[in-house]
């Protein structure tokens, strides 16, 4: 069964954030998914990262964090909730990665190049904005660059994102329409990670086949070699078995 993590990182009192959380965990249930929240505020995380985990960056996993990873590990699917504030998620959120997408967990660096370590898992990003989609396309679509391609991207996680825009000015039936439409985006990632899952399944046996392949090529090659050095040595005995008869005659 796909286990599915919920960061939550909407402050108590936000009411648009606590209806899409509340049609989320309704679609989970009623997909029967397995699911954990994370609610960064209720949970009073600390996003600063401490003296000692920027001296020890990748060496060093602090328990707190520990028992996040752990979370993030055991699940296919990452559901994060958030508002976008000056084009970027809240500090909470922003330490929420800072801390607990460490190298050597979320990312590594090979051959001087940034290699994701979280494959294989997908997102769905789900944010809101007080501006309209126009004022975000004049600014570059920051935050949308920096979830999917600095963050996600980067970690291996291929990512899907439901943006809302202009929340503070939608009046109440709009706003439902809106949350009408993310039980759809929940399935979509759904079946999205399904796909990539079958294609990585059918990728593995691919390379698995042709390993055993290139495995029986090579034991064949090697059963050929052996036979013809046998053939070669039993033909230079001969050679010298009627090299001494000739030797023996004189």
């Amino acid at each position: 069964m796909l286990n599915v993590v919920v960061i939550y990182s909407y402050p108590p009192d936000a009411e648009h954030g606590k209806k899409i959380l509340e049609v989320v965990l309704n679609t989970l249930n009623q997909q029967q998914l397995n699911y954990t929240l994370i609610d960064l505020y209720s949970e009073n995380f600390n996003p600063v990262l401490s003296v000692e985990e920027y001296k020890n960056y990748g060496n060093y996993t602090s328990y707190d964090v520990a028992k996040y990873q752990q979370k993030l590990k055991a699940a296919q699917i990452y559901i994060f909730l958030y508002p976008v504030w000056w084009s970027s998620p809240p500090a909470i959120l922003k330490g929420f990665i800072d801390r607990v997408f460490l190298p050597n967990f979320a990312f590594k660096f090979e051959n001087n190049a940034l290699k994701g370590l979280l494959d294989g898992k997908v997102a769905l990003v789900i944010c809101s904005y007080g501006s309209s989609a126009k004022e975000q396309q004049e600014l570059g679509f920051i935050s949308k660059k920096f979830i999917e391609k600095a963050v996600l991207e980067s970690c291996g996680i291929k990512s899907q994102i439901f943006e809302i825009y202009s929340i503070d000015k939608m009046d109440k039936t709009v706003f439902e329409h809106v949350l009408f439409q993310v039980p759809g985006a929940i399935s979509r990632i759904i079946a999205f990670y399904k796909n990539l899952f079958r294609e990585q399944k059918s990728l593995k046996e691919m390379i698995e086949k042709s390993q055993q392949k290139q495995a029986l090529a090579s034991e064949k090659l090697l059963k050929q070699k052996e036979l013809e050095d046998l053939k070669y040595f039993q033909k230079e005995q001969k050679k010298a078995k009627q090299k001494a008869r000739k030797s023996k005659r004189f």
